[in-house]
């Protein structure tokens, strides 16, 4: 529930900046975070995802880990940062830009010390202290944007406002752990250095692939089109970023534990919680995706205002990718379960190439437009190889009944809200989902997958054995 608020605050808040901003400082900010964002994956190296599994592993050592660990990513912080200085000048771009990247890198660095803590956290099964330490740093972040937007202050200060609350979410982090768990020794071994270091590549690799993925089309935008072309690109981007946070991604945080555990039980439990957790994906991603390519107009206009009018077609293009992106999230994280991340890092690194690619292709062509149709495309590719991948271990049924009853269902809802298009947009989207979820459990849709969540929270308690 905690995960959601913050998400919803963050959703919130980048609402507030864009309407702010307006789309040209909208798209320098996108363009200076998603920079910073790529680059920013050298600080951490992959370290807080190897850190998690060797402090659950042997607690005995956590002084030396952690002491080692705060090392490596102290130099590593230095080199990112330098790294970005000197890319971001040698691209030639204007002076408020290169400001708005080191308020932002620097932002990006100390919140990778911020989720090391949060990651100990995990480790010691204290997720409520990482919990407090997030909807702390939302909280503020709103908070300063409010005060932004009320007082009419600039671009600067809001990058500024971010550097500021990642700066004290790292020392509210630092201090609960300091207090709660354990003081640090300055203990440096070489040895350990180097075999953290070693292990981490992996993870990095993925990271760097799932960043680059993401991020790739707000930088490209940038250096191809120009700042109001990224604005009107991540306006959209943005809106279904915040959807997927506070849908799939929560899902599969709940998921996860379950599918690991019924993977070492049972093949067949696997398939059945696999198929269940599918069933709620589909029944949740096509209405969505119906609903939001038909009201885009009005989701901009309501959220965003009227300057941003280019990005209703590009919420349109994008909202066509959800389905694909609902159902990768379960094809990753069930490739994770079964010890295939090479195949799922695999497949990143496929559809970042992809990517790449159809973004050179298309932005001059199309702008934003064009990288909107770069990522449904992508995205297609990854649930095709993705699929591929995880049928060739576990063969998966495909229930087109189901999936049948949920199409007709979406259809119609669709066609209901065409027919109500002139009400005001919650009175559509109320009425919208009051006749889906209706209308699906008459046809018998709906009690298919609705003891996911239940049967997902129940394997989740068992979930010590294999951590």
């Amino acid at each position: 529930a905690t995960k959601a608020l913050c998400n919803v605050l963050y959703f919130i808040t980048f609402i507030y900046i864009a309407r702010h901003l307006g789309s040209v400082d909208f798209g320098k900010l996108s363009f200076a975070l998603a920079f910073t964002l790529i680059l920013g994956v050298f600080c951490d190296f992959g370290i807080k995802t190897w850190m998690i599994r060797e402090v659950v592993r042997n607690k005995t050592q956590l002084d030396l880990y952690v002491s080692n660990i705060l090392f490596i990513k102290s130099l590593l912080a230095f080199g990112t940062f330098i790294l970005i200085s000197f890319i971001i000048h040698s691209l030639n771009y204007s002076k408020d830009v290169i400001a708005l990247v080191y308020f932002l890198g620097g932002a990006v660095i100390i919140n990778s010390f911020t989720q090391t803590g949060n990651f100990l956290f995990r480790a010691f099964e204290r997720m409520e202290f990482e919990a407090i330490v997030n909807l702390f740093g939302r909280a503020m972040f709103l908070i300063f944007t409010l005060i932004a937007v009320s007082m009419d202050l600039n671009i600067f200060y809001i990058s500024g406002s971010f550097l500021v609350t990642n700066l004290l979410a790292c020392s509210l982090c630092w201090f609960i752990f300091l207090s709660r768990f354990t003081l640090i020794p300055f203990t440096v071994n070489i040895d350990l250095c180097k075999k953290i270091i070693k292990a981490s590549i992996p993870f990095v690799l993925m990271e760097i692939f799932t960043e680059i993925y993401f991020r790739a089309d707000a930088v490209m935008l940038s250096l191809m089109k120009g700042d109001k072309y990224v604005g009107y690109y991540n306006t959209a981007y943005q809106f279904l970023e915040g959807i997927l946070k506070m849908l799939p991604l929560s899902l599969m945080g709940a998921l996860f534990p379950a599918l690991a555990y019924a993977f070492i039980s049972s093949e067949k439990e696997f398939k059945l919680l696999f198929t269940k957790g599918l069933r709620v994906l589909i029944m949740i991603g096509i209405p969505l995706t119906v609903g939001i390519y038909i009201l885009a107009d009005k989701f901009i206009f309501f959220f965003y205002g009227e300057e941003y009018v280019p990005s209703i077609f590009v919420l349109k293009v994008l909202s066509l990718a959800l389905p694909f992106i609902f159902i990768n999230s379960l094809l990753g994280t069930s490739l994770c379960t079964i010890n295939r991340q090479i195949l799922w890092t695999t497949a990143c690194g496929v559809g970042m190439v992809i990517n790449i690619l159809l973004n050179f292709i298309l932005i001059p062509l199309f702008a934003e437009r064009g990288a909107a149709i770069a990522t449904v495309v992508t995205e297609g590719t990854l649930f095709f190889l993705a699929l591929f991948f995880l049928y060739k271990f576990i063969p998966i049924p495909v229930e087109y009944a189901f999936l049948l009853k949920t199409g007709i269902t979406s259809v119609l809802m669709g066609l209901l809200i065409s027919i109500l298009k002139q009400f005001n947009l919650f009175v559509i989207i109320l009425a919208g989902m009051t006749f889906y979820f209706s209308f699906l459990f008459i046809i018998d849709g709906f009690s298919q997958g609705k003891k996911v969540l239940s049967k997902g929270y129940l394997l989740g308690k068992l979930k010590q054995p294999f951590l």
